[in-house]
């Protein structure tokens, strides 16, 4: 209430997500103050419960409530889409699936979305789109066999004999204008996190961020800046 600057409070897992809030944020003199977990995790009780009861009208309104208060958190993205997709408004899980691979940097959560992608896409019409994001679920991922398993119904229902390659897959992944995460803006904005945590002496939090670059992108001078900036 003293704040002299405007004040919003938002939760975010862990150091990267929280650090990411600021991706979207269009008044830079704006602060953002960390809500408690409990809230958040109440929160998020209150739409799995009424989830369970099919109680799918109430428990999408308290989903969204969950997506405001913590808006890179993959959790929130993943309970909204669950509800959405309950009930059939697959244009929205789009939108909301779409939302989360923009500010997604692991791999798991980041194949769940396409995975999500793909049968909203087929249930929309689109069926290239959709078998374009069922290939972007990889061998290693927990959802490859039912993602398989979808892809071949969709592939007998218009009689192809192939699904697309890679290659392909992600040339229409483009054309959907979507970045495979994590996206250069992203990265962009780890990166100048990095730099301006350093020059405010904060060295761990900038070790973090580029501990983060060094992991996606292998690159051997990131990972000697990291280690300088923890020695």
């Amino acid at each position: 209430a003293l704040a002299e600057s405007p004040v919003v409070s938002r939760y975010a897992e862990g150091y990267f997500n929280r650090m990411l809030l600021g991706l979207d944020e269009e008044d830079r003199s704006r602060r953002i103050l960390r809500a408690p977990d409990a809230l958040f995790y109440a929160q998020m009780e209150i739409a799995t419960l009424l989830s369970r009861d099919r109680r799918y009208e109430e428990a999408v309104v308290e989903a969204r409530k969950l997506l405001d208060m913590a808006p890179t958190a993959g959790g929130a993205h993943f309970a909204l889409i669950n509800v959405l997709a309950h009930l059939e408004r697959f244009d929205e899980v789009i939108e909301v699936a779409r939302h989360g691979l923009s500010c997604a940097l692991d791999r798991e959560g980041s194949e769940y979305y396409f995975y999500r992608l793909a049968f909203a896409y087929w249930r929309e019409g689109d069926a290239g789109a959709a078998l374009a994001c069922y290939r972007m679920v990889s061998p290693h991922s927990s959802l490859f066999s039912a993602a398989q398993e979808e892809m071949r119904q969709l592939m007998a229902e218009l009689r192809l004999q192939e699904p697309p390659d890679l290659d392909a897959a992600r040339a229409e992944i483009a054309r959907l204008g979507i970045s495979l995460p994590p996206s250069e803006r992203v990265l962009g904005f780890l990166s100048d996190a990095t730099v301006m945590l350093c020059d405010a002496g904060f060295h761990f939090l900038a070790a973090r961020c580029c501990f983060e670059m060094w992991r996606i992108r292998s690159d051997d001078e990131l990972g000697l800046v990291c280690r300088s900036l923890n020695w």
